[in-house]
């Protein structure tokens, strides 16, 4: 019984966040495309505060689900026991869009957290692409958070996993009480030769860790049209989502 009163402690002081980011603009260039979903992750986890029925691996199984939904949730009724374990939801949005200024495309996605999720290890945000093209410079990576107390952070450091169809970073989700968590990523896409490109994908993915995982493990993963890609190795370790795709056609 002090397992569950402790629990419910915990539960009830668990931060939430309901926050909806505009889409972001950029100096010069415009949106030609935009898609955005909506999830709704169920995980039954192995925390060591429960008794020892709870399952000893994780369970985890994601639906797409309508806006109207996202935005009708009650954010009080995300965690409880039952006679499996320990059960959380989880509710996030993903968003993909592509940006043109001249002769230049922009590839972006970000991921919004409806609520904070309980486990944070290495986590990771993708865009898959046609061969095609390619990163004109850097990868951007802004992993944002509030404090409690109201001060945000934004943090770039993260590892990449790069490919002739896509590009992934991989980061550490702060471990800290937060309020608010955001992630994106972007790049400026060049044609990969001087054939003409009549046909353009933008790929937006993200898979959260379920179970502690180290950063090389979670790095052993591709990219491609389909989204991510993760080694059998260390499949079990991620939720699943379906990608947020946007596509193009014209003359480049």
């Amino acid at each position: 019984m002090k397992y569950i009163k402790f629990l419910w402690i915990l539960i009830l002081s668990l931060p939430l966040m309901v926050m909806a980011r505009d889409v972001p603009a950029f100096d010069g260039f415009t949106i030609i495309g935009e898609s955005v979903k909506y999830y709704k992750t169920v995980s039954i986890l192995n925390d060591s505060l429960v008794t020892a029925s709870v399952l000893p691996e994780l369970s985890s199984f994601t639906t797409e689900i309508t806006k109207e939904e996202y935005d009708s949730v009650d954010l009080h009724d995300l965690y409880h026991l039952n006679g499996e374990g320990y059960i959380e939801t989880n509710y996030k949005s993903l968003r993909t869009v592509m940006y043109k200024d001249g002769t230049t495309f922009r590839y972006f996605v970000d991921l919004t957290w409806k609520n904070i999720p309980k486990v944070r290890s290495y986590d990771i945000i993708a865009i898959g692409h046609y061969s095609t093209v390619k990163p004109a410079g850097l990868l951007y990576l802004e992993n944002s958070y509030c404090r409690t107390n109201g001060t945000c952070t934004t943090i770039n450091t993260h590892a990449e996993v790069n490919g002739d169809h896509g590009h992934a970073a991989i980061f550490m989700l702060p471990t800290i009480e937060i309020t608010s968590l955001y992630q994106s990523l972007y790049f400026d896409a060049e044609k990969s030769s001087s054939t003409t490109v009549k046909n353009q994908t933008a790929v937006g993915d993200y898979a959260h860790a379920t179970k502690e995982i180290t950063q090389n493990n979670a790095m052993k993963l591709s990219v491609n049209t389909a989204g991510i890609v993760h080694d059998k190795s260390v499949e079990d370790y991620y939720d699943t989502i379906a990608p947020a795709v946007v596509n193009w056609s014209g003359s480049w």
